[in-house]
């Protein structure tokens, strides 16, 4: 197949574009899932009567470029009531990310340890 210069050049101008969009829009998603996930944390303690909550997983491991739109947030909470935990997920939905809530009471020693070490207390 044979491209024109002109051709050429209007294809590596346009990508070019799109890279750099495609970077800002990246960067305003990570900042947005950084503030929602503070906005849950809030949710958590003042509904459920949560007493810690923990972020972890790629928004912390990640850097913003790394993150992307099938980036989740990860949320490690302690003193969640069992029978409030599918209430709290529920509730958790209504943001523009997909939320993985988990119970450090009820999982194992390794991720509770990788997400007291690595997480960031909200």
């Amino acid at each position: 197949m044979y491209f024109s210069k002109n051709s050429l050049k209007t294809y590596q101008a346009t990508s070019q574009k799109k890279r750099i969009n495609d970077q800002i829009l990246t960067k305003r998603r990570y900042e947005k899932a950084w503030k929602t996930a503070h906005a849950l944390s809030k949710i958590l303690k003042k509904e459920f009567d949560v007493s810690e909550t923990y972020l972890f997983g790629s928004l912390v491991y990640s850097k913003p470029e790394l993150f992307h739109i099938y980036s989740d947030i990860d949320i490690g909470v302690r003193g969640l009531n069992n029978n409030d935990y599918y209430h709290a997920v529920a509730r958790l939905m209504d943001c523009d990310f997909k939320v993985d809530l988990i119970m450090m009471e009820s999982t194992s020693d390794r991720l509770r340890q990788r997400i007291k070490k690595e997480g960031i207390r909200l």
